[in-house]
Protein backbone atom coordinates (compact mmCIF):
# COMPACT_ATOMS: atom_id res chain seq x y z
CA UNK A 1 0.00 0.00 0.00
CA UNK A 2 1.00 3.02 -0.58
CA UNK A 3 1.45 5.79 2.01
CA UNK A 4 -1.56 7.69 1.09
CA UNK A 5 -3.72 4.36 1.53
CA UNK A 6 -1.87 3.60 5.15
CA UNK A 7 -2.78 7.51 5.88
CA UNK A 8 -6.23 7.00 4.86
CA UNK A 9 -6.58 3.15 6.67
CA UNK A 10 -5.53 4.76 9.94
CA UNK A 11 -8.39 8.02 9.56
CA UNK A 12 -10.66 5.60 9.07
CA UNK A 13 -9.48 3.10 12.23
CA UNK A 14 -9.64 6.46 14.26
CA UNK A 15 -13.02 7.21 13.03
CA UNK A 16 -14.53 4.00 13.56
CA UNK A 17 -13.27 4.06 17.70
CA UNK A 18 -14.35 7.41 18.14
CA UNK A 19 -18.01 5.89 16.93
CA UNK A 20 -17.42 2.85 18.67
CA UNK A 21 -17.11 0.78 16.12
CA UNK A 22 -14.78 -1.82 17.65
CA UNK A 23 -15.32 -4.84 15.76
CA UNK A 24 -15.38 -3.19 12.83
CA UNK A 25 -11.96 -1.00 13.81
CA UNK A 26 -10.09 -3.94 15.03
CA UNK A 27 -10.33 -6.14 11.29
CA UNK A 28 -7.83 -3.58 10.79
CA UNK A 29 -5.44 -4.90 12.92
CA UNK A 30 -3.70 -8.16 12.15
CA UNK A 31 -4.96 -11.29 14.24
CA UNK A 32 -0.83 -11.46 15.57
CA UNK A 33 -0.78 -7.08 15.75
CA UNK A 34 1.60 -6.19 18.67
CA UNK A 35 1.50 -3.12 20.63
CA UNK A 36 4.74 -1.97 22.08
CA UNK A 37 3.37 1.09 24.53
CA UNK A 38 5.00 3.50 27.52
CA UNK A 39 6.53 1.31 30.55
CA UNK A 40 7.70 -1.64 28.03
CA UNK A 41 3.96 -3.12 27.75
CA UNK A 42 3.54 -4.88 25.29
CA UNK A 43 0.31 -6.25 24.20
CA UNK A 44 -0.53 -9.19 21.26
CA UNK A 45 -3.45 -9.67 18.95
CA UNK A 46 -6.53 -8.32 18.93
CA UNK A 47 -7.88 -8.97 22.09
CA UNK A 48 -4.71 -7.33 23.92
CA UNK A 49 -5.55 -3.78 22.12
CA UNK A 50 -9.36 -4.46 22.55
CA UNK A 51 -8.12 -4.52 26.23
CA UNK A 52 -5.95 -1.43 26.15
CA UNK A 53 -8.93 0.87 24.65
CA UNK A 54 -11.74 -1.01 27.18
CA UNK A 55 -9.35 0.48 29.80
CA UNK A 56 -9.54 3.65 28.18
CA UNK A 57 -13.65 3.65 27.72
CA UNK A 58 -13.90 2.75 30.82
CA UNK A 59 -12.03 5.74 32.53
CA UNK A 60 -13.09 7.75 29.91
CA UNK A 61 -16.40 6.96 28.52
CA UNK A 62 -16.68 10.35 26.25
CA UNK A 63 -13.02 9.86 25.29
CA UNK A 64 -12.37 11.10 21.52
CA UNK A 65 -9.57 10.39 19.11
CA UNK A 66 -8.25 13.38 17.05
CA UNK A 67 -5.31 12.85 14.12
CA UNK A 68 -3.18 16.02 14.39
CA UNK A 69 -0.30 14.88 11.53
CA UNK A 70 0.75 11.81 9.67
CA UNK A 71 4.04 10.95 8.26
CA UNK A 72 4.21 7.90 6.07
CA UNK A 73 7.02 6.06 4.68
CA UNK A 74 6.98 2.35 3.02
CA UNK A 75 5.55 0.13 5.42
CA UNK A 76 5.65 2.87 8.58
CA UNK A 77 3.34 5.20 9.55
CA UNK A 78 4.36 8.05 12.29
CA UNK A 79 1.20 9.82 14.46
CA UNK A 80 1.31 12.61 16.18
CA UNK A 81 -2.44 12.40 18.31
CA UNK A 82 -4.64 13.67 20.99
CA UNK A 83 -7.19 11.79 22.93
CA UNK A 84 -9.36 13.59 25.47
CA UNK A 85 -12.11 12.95 27.78
CA UNK A 86 -13.38 13.29 31.13
CA UNK A 87 -11.81 11.26 33.89
CA UNK A 88 -15.83 9.73 35.17
CA UNK A 89 -15.38 6.11 35.25
CA UNK A 90 -12.51 4.02 37.44
CA UNK A 91 -8.74 3.99 34.93
CA UNK A 92 -5.71 2.29 36.74
CA UNK A 93 -7.54 1.52 39.43
CA UNK A 94 -8.34 5.44 40.21
CA UNK A 95 -11.77 6.20 41.20
CA UNK A 96 -13.47 8.88 38.89
CA UNK A 97 -12.40 12.15 39.12
CA UNK A 98 -14.56 14.11 37.45
CA UNK A 99 -11.59 16.07 35.72
CA UNK A 100 -10.68 16.36 32.07
CA UNK A 101 -7.80 15.17 30.37
CA UNK A 102 -6.19 15.72 27.31
CA UNK A 103 -3.29 13.74 26.07
CA UNK A 104 -0.55 13.98 23.46
CA UNK A 105 0.35 10.68 21.61
CA UNK A 106 3.16 9.76 19.31
CA UNK A 107 2.40 6.33 17.56
CA UNK A 108 4.72 4.87 15.02
CA UNK A 109 2.59 1.93 12.75
CA UNK A 110 3.95 -0.89 10.86
CA UNK A 111 1.27 -1.42 8.07
CA UNK A 112 1.31 -4.52 6.32
CA UNK A 113 -1.33 -6.44 3.33
CA UNK A 114 -4.05 -3.33 4.68
CA UNK A 115 -3.96 -4.24 8.25
CA UNK A 116 -2.01 -2.98 11.37
CA UNK A 117 0.63 -5.46 12.12
CA UNK A 118 2.88 -3.55 14.97
CA UNK A 119 2.91 -0.25 16.70
CA UNK A 120 4.88 1.78 19.06
CA UNK A 121 3.37 4.37 21.52
CA UNK A 122 4.80 7.13 23.50
CA UNK A 123 2.98 9.39 25.85
CA UNK A 124 3.54 10.69 29.26
CA UNK A 125 1.82 8.83 31.72
CA UNK A 126 2.67 11.10 34.26
CA UNK A 127 1.05 13.47 32.62
CA UNK A 128 -1.79 11.83 32.73
CA UNK A 129 -1.89 10.87 36.08
CA UNK A 130 -1.28 14.23 36.70
CA UNK A 131 -4.69 15.49 35.42
CA UNK A 132 -6.29 13.03 36.99
CA UNK A 133 -4.85 14.32 40.42
CA UNK A 134 -3.33 11.08 41.16
CA UNK A 135 -0.18 13.10 42.23
CA UNK A 136 0.95 14.31 45.55
CA UNK A 137 2.40 17.99 44.97
CA UNK A 138 5.71 17.77 45.91
CA UNK A 139 6.55 19.23 49.42
CA UNK A 140 7.99 22.52 49.92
Amino acid sequence: MSAEENKALVHQVIDLINRRDLDKAFEFYASDYVYHGPGNQELRGRDGIRGLWAGFFGGFPDLNASVDQLIGEGDLLAMRWTVRGTHTGEFLGLAASGKPMVLPITEVFRIAGGQLVEAWDQYDTHHLLDQLGALAAPAL
